[in-house]
């Protein structure tokens, strides 16, 4: 350690979504190949912060690991990147000459390399993520204008990404083992580089050879009938897609600028259900946002455990600046709002165990993330359920194995391996 410390390197803190740890992951990868050492946080001696500004309190969270950072020893500067870094210019200043804040990301590389001397030897690498989930991004930005959202404003106008570039992207995911690629952005169903959409980049991702394709979240108009042809029809993209509804109720719907009713949304999941075998849905749902009533409320929680997700993430309005959300009238009370939220919680575990409850005495294709300090192997279904395996083998993390669900324990599956004899 004592040798980490002296040689110093760089520790990369990711917070927010999939395209964050995307682009960490890629910024890791070429600090690596410059020579740039990634250590512990403990060691580190710049440590770089990618940050998220969705709600507020993913600024605390950013504000609270910034304090952290400040406080380290090793730690000589503070590197504040992502989307608060470019909503928020109070971060210049409030806490001190040891951070210094990056609105553009892709000058971050540069700055590391003018604080940190490349071609070290001697400390303490990390792995520059699990090798079993490769986050590939193939599109940035939005143009949706959701009255709640402030994405746009920090990330700009949606763009997709070269195909030539995330195919080599994915070619160099699948020759360092990654036996899953997660495509990720922040719009990804409006991915399109000339006649290319996003069902022909999936397909072209799986030809790769990679045993899983998965995707990130995606809105429900693009659940398009040519893109659930190829995820019905190709045997490594995962059954599972995470397509947010933020509210059950269409008048809520509508007041938040989303592009859809409620039925609209019910015959887009029961598209993607009838064509793809064994599909599993999860989803995004605010609660409190300004003029929603009790009644819309009720409505909204009717419809989600009517359509019956197999999880489903709740989340309390949150006002972020400069969005139209902001100054809306008709604020719910907080209170009311975190009963509405608890709700909502309660019935997400409800479904997700039901779910869950239903898989119990088939046999699931499990990826292996790594072993439990129970001696117990973790992993996770195609469907991206948590599962928790026994078996007398050692079983590395990437390995694809064949489980029998015994049970559920907590929030995931328990199963046993199936013997190859």
């Amino acid at each position: 350690m004592d040798d980490a410390n002296r040689l110093g390197g760089v520790f990369i803190k990711t917070l927010g979504c999939k395209v964050n740890q995307a682009e960490s992951r890629t910024l890791a990868e070429s600090l690596l190949n410059e020579g740039v050492m990634l250590t512990p946080e403990s060691v580190a001696q710049v440590i770089v912060i990618d940050t998220c500004t969705v709600t507020a309190e993913a600024d605390r969270k950013v504000r609270k690991y910034i304090r952290r950072a400040v406080d380290s020893e090793s730690c000589t500067k503070v590197l504040v990147t992502g989307c608060l870094a470019n909503m928020d210019d109070t971060l210049t200043t409030a806490f001190g000459p040891k951070v210094e804040v990056i609105a553009d990301k892709d000058v971050v590389r540069d700055r590391i390399l003018d604080l940190v001397p490349a071609s070290r030897s001697g400390s303490l690498p990390t792995p520059v993520s699990s090798r079993v989930r490769a986050p590939i991004k193939v599109q940035d930005g939005c143009d949706a204008g959701c009255a709640y959202c402030v994405v746009p404003l920090a990330r700009g106008s949606a763009r997709s990404v070269p195909l030539a570039q995330v195919m080599n992207a994915a070619i160099r995911a699948v020759e360092a083992g990654a036996p899953e690629i997660v495509v990720t952005g922040i719009n990804i169903g409006r991915y399109q580089d000339g006649e290319t959409g996003l069902a022909d980049l999936l397909t072209a991702i799986a030809a790769t050879g990679v045993s899983r394709v998965a995707l990130s979240s995606i809105e429900p108009l693009d659940l398009t009938p040519r893109l659930l042809e190829v995820m019905a029809t190709t045997d490594s993209i995962c059954p599972h897609l995470h397509v947010p509804l933020q509210s059950g109720c269409t008048r809520t719907l509508q007041a938040m600028g989303r592009r859809y009713t409620a039925e609209e949304y019910r015959r887009r999941i029961a598209a993607a259900r009838s064509a793809i075998s064994g599909l599993s849905v999860t989803t995004d749902l605010m609660c409190g946002f300004p003029g929603e009533t009790d009644d819309d409320w009720k409505q909204s929680i009717a419809f989600c455990e009517e359509v019956g997700f197999s999880g489903m993430h709740v989340f309390r309005f949150s006002a972020r600046k400069y969005t139209r959300a902001a100054t809306l009238p008709a604020r719910v009370d907080p209170s009311r709002a975190a009963d509405r939220a608890r709700e909502g919680r309660a019935l997400a575990t409800q479904m997700q165990q039901s779910f869950l409850a239903a898989t119990v005495g088939t046999i699931q294709r499990v990826c292996i993330e790594k072993q439990r300090g129970d001696g117990r192997f973790e992993g996770t279904t195609v469907c991206h359920s948590k599962m928790i395996v026994s078996s007398s083998a050692v079983l590395v993390p990437g390995a694809i194995v064949d489980v029998s669900v015994t049970g559920v324990i907590d929030h995931a599956l328990k199963g046993k391996i199936l013997s190859k004899d």
